[in-house]
């Protein structure tokens, strides 16, 4: 998990799609493999990414996709991604996965390329040993990829056990949650799908030494990049493995907030049609009826986190729209209640319309706004506490069983033989076996399914939160 400018913190990824599609926001750190948009798009739309997908096609039929995880420059000088793409930078790699090519072939191969070897050295493309360039980054070819789904496939389906023979642990947790019309397989989608095994499966694996990415650094930017060649029949569809989040890591709204939207997707989910990622996403990209609420509210300029957004919602009405949310999670309420709550309180039916519109809220017949997604408030903390202790004891005896079995696996990965740690590979390896394990909970109906046929706008679910209820550090 998507595609406009630079602004958001991903999880895992942002993919894109088919022979040239991308996503664009949360770095994943998710993001995997794919994503959803019907044209490439060159800059990400958020710089915080938990998991970015783009999905290109280049030269022998060669398809890949690639993302982030972390925090991004909005330079694209400054984002791997923008050399990965380059056609004389891709050849060179390509003949990399038989090792390491002399300083002398780097240069003719970078020839006819805008190009140099400190650029490829600086974003961690390349690695540099006794004047010979290998592979520095985490890259995976079709044989990589086939290796890495046949032992998520074998091993995913003990930690999905693992979790629904404490189902009725899980659920006694989650009925703490006062908001009934968010129901409990919808807030647990959020809590264990989302904040555990995306973003506290990131941590714990940090934490416990399974992981250690190659980080690409700067001024305000920190993330790690990955490519992975597509192979036939894989279908990530479901594998709710991208984040976005917003504000996040020292990036705010103008003015300071103690909350976040955060949304949760697939990576076919792009562009949401939620929070945050609306917020910032040009109308011209919207569905045609979410565009409709959101030209109603007004849509603006908006010079936040270093760059510029055009005709976009933006942060005062986002702000606005977290303030109705926030107060109907003390409980449900007419317009005319919630209006004292917002900045411009004539424009409440119109932030209520693009709500309804986005599945945040419901209305029942009498006028009453009630939440459709979780709202967790600093008086959820025991309960969110709770479910990530819950989750977190599951993962960590999982990994502990697991981890070197999986490693074991996979001693022929290509970056692997090139010198990259497998603990630095171990990001997109944990993708792909979080991923499957949310389709497969998904599937068994202990998690909502943001792709089910109720669904207005398919492949992901967002949620708004106190930020002091977790310490999410992107990537």
């Amino acid at each position: 998990m998507r595609r406009v400018i630079a602004v958001i913190a991903l999880s895992c990824f942002a993919p894109s799609i088919g022979k040239a599609q991308t996503r664009s926001i949360e770095v994943y750190e998710p993001q995997s493999s794919l994503v959803v948009s019907q044209h490439p798009i060159t800059r990400a739309k958020y710089p915080f990414i938990d998991l970015q997908t783009h999905v290109d096609t280049q030269e022998a039929k060669r398809s890949f996709a690639s993302g982030y995880a972390g925090i991004l420059p909005t330079d694209p000088k400054l984002q791997a991604r923008t050399y990965f793409d380059d056609p004389k930078v891709r050849r060179l790699i390509y003949e990399m996965e038989d090792g390491p090519v002399s300083q002398s072939r780097v240069i003719a191969s970078l020839s006819a390329s805008p190009y140099t070897i400190e650029d490829l050295l600086r974003v961690k493309l390349l690695r540099e040993e006794n004047n010979q360039y290998f592979i520095g980054f985490n890259y995976f070819t079709a044989k990589d990829q086939v290796a890495i789904i046949s032992s998520a496939q074998r091993f995913v389906p003990s930690l999905v056990s693992a979790y629904l023979e404490k189902k009725s642990d899980l659920i006694n947790v989650l009925s703490q949650y006062p908001i009934k019309t968010v129901t409990k397989n919808r807030l647990a989608f959020v809590l264990v799908a989302g904040f555990s095994l995306n973003w506290d499966g990131l941590k714990l694996t940090r934490d416990k030494g399974y992981r250690n990415p190659i980080l690409v650094e700067g001024q305000n930017f920190q993330y790690s990049f990955w490519a992975s060649e597509e192979i036939n029949n894989h279908n990530t569809h479901g594998f709710y493995w991208g984040s976005s989040t917003f504000p996040v890591g020292g990036y705010d709204f103008k003015q300071s907030t103690d909350y976040s939207f955060s949304s949760f997707g697939d990576p076919y989910s792009d562009p949401r049609m939620n929070f945050p990622d609306l917020l910032f996403l040009p109308a011209t990209d919207m569905r045609v009826r979410v565009r409709a609420a959101a030209t109603k509210i007004g849509l603006v300029d908006d010079d936040i986190l270093g760059a510029h957004f055009s005709n976009v919602i933006g942060s005062d009405s986002g702000q606005d729209l977290a303030r109705i949310l926030f107060r109907l999670r003390k409980s449900p309420a007419r317009a005319t209640r919630l209006a004292s709550v917002v900045r411009a309180p004539f424009k409440v039916d119109d932030y209520l319309s693009l709500l309804e519109e986005t599945e945040c809220v419901f209305r029942d017949r009498s006028g009453i706004y009630y939440l459709k997604i979780p709202v967790l408030d600093r008086q959820d903390a025991q309960m969110v506490a709770a479910v990530m202790s819950f989750s977190r004891r599951i993962l960590e005896r999982w990994l502990d069983a697991n981890y070197r079995k999986i490693r074991q696996d996979l001693l022929a990965l290509t970056a692997l033989r090139q010198g990259v740690p497998f603990e630095s590979l171990f990001t997109q390896i944990w993708h792909e076996i979080f991923g499957l394990a949310t389709q497969q909970l998904v599937r068994s109906g202990l998690l909502f399914d943001p792709s089910g046929y109720s669904v207005r706008y398919k492949g992901s679910y967002s949620a708004v939160w106190r930020r002091t209820l977790y310490d999410y550090i992107p990537g």
